[in-house]
């Protein structure tokens, strides 16, 4: 994503491996050195925020935790939630976040064609619905969020970046 504002004087582009478990490069222009050094400091640590929400590898993630107990969720939880509902609504499937269920089956063998024919069922049907403070879960599936999750986390990270005072451009 980009993000800009008119002039600029100081450049930095920046390189990092392993973040949201791939190569990461932060590009931004601003009045001061010390203006860039803040804007990659808010974008890596607006990742590791946003990352504790949506991560399917950490147990302790507020996906992980929604899963096992349902309740309230952050808003940023809700909004993804509801981004990729909607998505695999628009996509006809083709886009679904609960692939997982099929992942998992198929990680361990050739599945029994029953437990197959059921997790494909599980699948046509509505995840999740989406209120005002909370997401009820409709299935037991697994959510999987990486897909439209790393968009969202990049977007809100350079846009945090973009807010600090004297950065004119940002790109991540």
């Amino acid at each position: 994503m980009r993000w800009r504002r008119p002039a600029r004087d100081f450049s930095k582009v920046a390189h990092y491996e392993g973040v949201l478990g791939t190569a990461f490069e932060f590009q931004a222009s601003g009045l001061s050195a010390g203006a860039v050094d803040v804007a990659e400091r808010v974008a890596l640590a607006e990742i590791d925020r946003l990352e504790s929400i949506f991560s399917r590898y950490r147990q302790n993630s507020e996906l992980a935790r929604w899963e096992e107990n349902c309740g309230p969720v952050s808003s940023e939880l809700r909004e993804v939630l509801a981004l990729a509902e909607g998505w695999r609504v628009r996509t006809a499937d083709a886009f679904h976040p609960a692939v997982e269920a099929l992942t998992r089956l198929w990680k361990e063998g050739t599945p029994d064609p029953f437990i197959l024919r059921d997790t494909v069922e599980a699948l046509r049907q509505p995840l999740w619905t989406v209120g005002e403070r909370e997401v009820v879960r409709h299935t037991g599936l697994p959510a999987n969020l990486n897909a439209i999750a790393k968009g969202y986390i990049i977007d809100r990270a350079c846009e945090a970046a973009g807010q600090v005072e004297g950065i004119d451009t940002v790109l991540v």
